[in-house]
């Protein structure tokens, strides 16, 4: 067992509270968002998805974790952990769009091209 007696925490701060969104989204939508998909769903096209998807809503100053997929004949449940900025110590509110962008640029149907 590992001794953890000589770590001292120095700070401890919220900078994000995380929010998962489901969505339920018709399969021929998730398509004309993110492009023609060669294989199965992966998890690059659903973030690029639920980046989509918020920003139409106004709301893509959040970092998109973690998404988990779960297709169906004609439609995909999306559960997208989004962090967003809280009010301590709180990164500027553009951080989610710069993070997304650096990543993998502009949102595009050529993805792989980006990465």
């Amino acid at each position: 067992m590992t001794d953890f007696s000589r770590v001292t925490e120095l700070e401890s701060r919220e900078y994000f509270r995380v929010i998962h969104h489901r969505l339920r989204v018709p399969m021929d939508l998730f398509v004309n968002v993110v492009g023609p998909l060669e294989g199965d769903i992966t998890e690059l096209n659903a973030q690029d998805f639920i980046y989509s998807y918020l920003k139409s809503q106004g709301r893509e100053n959040g970092l998109i974790g973690m998404v988990r997929i779960f297709p169906s004949d004609d439609s995909i449940l999306l559960d997208a952990a989004i962090r967003y900025p809280t009010g301590c110590g709180t990164p500027p509110p553009e951080v989610g769009k710069r993070v997304y962008e650096e990543r993998i640029g502009e949102p595009t149907t050529e993805l792989t091209d980006k990465i």
